[in-house]
C-alpha cells in the first residue's frame, strides 16, 4: 500500500516504503 502512494511522488518505491507512510 505505502509503495504505490510513493509512486505517487516520483520518488523509489523501496525507498519511500516507510517515508510516505511516515509523511502520510
Amino acid at each position: 500500500a505505502y509503495g504505490e502512494a510513493a509512486n505517487v511522488f516520483g520518488a523509489p518505491k523501496k525507498n519511500t516504503d516507510f517515508i510516505t507512510y511516515r509523511r502520510f
